[in-house]
């Protein structure tokens, strides 16, 4: 059988990695072997302790930052930021996987948010497979659209950036023969597959003509959630530590909630975990399960925490943390299944936490998204993956 190497090189958690445990598992059943490369052991040790899969340390990322990550507009300024506005150490990282990939000799490769991996590999005439949530998986247009798509930009800002990347990208390929004419080609050069749904895509895209197979929670690890006493509104929540985030659970409690909430760096002392309305785990909150009794969800618009959420038809209450969770967080409103909190400007939370709970438009809309998509599940978008390997792995 075949060898099948992920790659996966940004992203701030076990998240990039635990979702392809699934397809991990169906690939060894079909006879292939599997290697998972990425810059972070500890990450590949702990999420993958109980696979027989070889795991690869991929080069360093070296961040580069020269624009505000809240002033970004497109896919290309972001990947300048983290590593690629210099052709010298861009091409450091691609030479580090081009000697994993001689080393290893995959016979196809999927990546996750890896774009030095799929530079390395253009013109091997090895097959790829680009998957994300679409924020890394652009549509294949030229320029890459702007992030922010529904506000006025700077065309030749966007250009420029683009061209810059593209220019740096084909400094790094000049010994090789290849070119790029445009980013789009970059992703052109493999099969791309949105782990999403196309009401959620960050870009706003047509569904036709592009691979969606949904996204879904994984259960591994988390804990069933355990509600306090009482029978006021249960709200579920996935924090991070910030002053808007406490200040949000405050007004969750006062407003007589009861919560569930993981939050692993906020202090487990704050006055408000002494609550009799809170519960605070330590452990991930088990989604599915949580997801069947909640009233509310409140969270920084992670994707995976939305959608898993959303596929229960859960509300939500959004605090955006970055310009790929705020995209996420204006296509929720757009549904009409939630409320966003840019910012810092919470004057207005109580009368959101109030609507979300009252507002029974809120809930049907969430539901009929759950309702439209309940065919969608893991098991078919395992298998479409599995098909799609076996038909690149075919013809070439």
């Amino acid at each position: 059988m075949a060898h099948v190497m992920f790659c996966w090189e940004y992203g701030a958690n076990l998240g990039h990695l635990l979702i392809h445990s699934p397809l991990i598992r169906a690939l060894l059943d079909d006879g292939h072997q599997v290697s998972f490369a990425a810059s972070r052991a500890d990450a590949l040790a702990a999420a993958f302790e109980d696979l027989p899969i070889n795991k690869v340390i991929a080069p360093p990322l070296k961040f580069t930052r020269a624009t505000s990550r809240s002033n970004v507009v497109s896919l290309a300024e972001i990947l300048l930021d983290c590593g690629c506005a210099e052709v010298n150490v861009l091409r450091e990282r691609v030479d580090g996987w081009r000697e994993i990939l001689t080393a290893q000799a995959p016979d196809l490769l999927i990546h996750d948010y890896s774009p030095a991996a799929m530079v390395a590999n253009l013109g091997s005439h090895r097959p790829g497979i680009t998957v994300g949530s679409g924020f890394f998986v652009p549509p294949l247009q030229r320029p890459v659209p702007p992030l922010r798509y529904w506000q006025p930009v700077d065309r030749a800002r966007l250009v420029h950036a683009e061209q810059q990347l593209v220019d740096n990208i084909n400094a790094v390929m000049a010994a090789e023969g290849g070119r790029l004419e445009a980013l789009a080609d970059l992703f052109d050069s493999t099969a791309c597959v949105l782990y999403s749904f196309p009401e959620l895509d960050h870009y706003g895209r047509p569904p036709e003509g592009y691979r969606w197979t949904g996204a879904f929670a994984d259960s591994v690890g988390c804990v069933e959630p355990r509600w306090p006493a009482g029978d006021s509104p249960r709200v579920v929540g996935y924090l991070r530590q910030s002053p808007v985030s406490v200040q949000v659970l405050e007004r969750l409690v006062a407003s007589g909630c009861r919560l569930v909430v993981y939050a692993p760096d906020m202090a487990a002392d704050l006055p408000l975990f002494t609550s009799p309305k809170v519960v605070r785990t330590t452990a991930p909150i088990d989604l599915v399960e949580a997801g069947k009794v909640a009233d509310l969800a409140v969270s920084n618009a992670n994707f995976n925490t939305v959608t898993a959420l959303l596929a229960a038809g859960v509300p939500q209450l959004l605090l955006p943390t970055s310009v790929e969770r705020y995209l996420v967080a204006r296509r929720v409103e757009l549904l009409g299944a939630g409320l966003a909190i840019p910012g810092s400007n919470i004057a207005r939370v109580d009368e959101r936490i109030y609507a979300l709970l009252n507002r029974p438009e809120f809930r049907r809309n969430a539901r009929s998204f759950a309702d439209r998509y309940s065919a969608w599940t893991r098991d078919r978008q395992v298998n479409q993956m599995r098909e799609l390997v076996a038909d690149l792995l075919v013809r070439h």
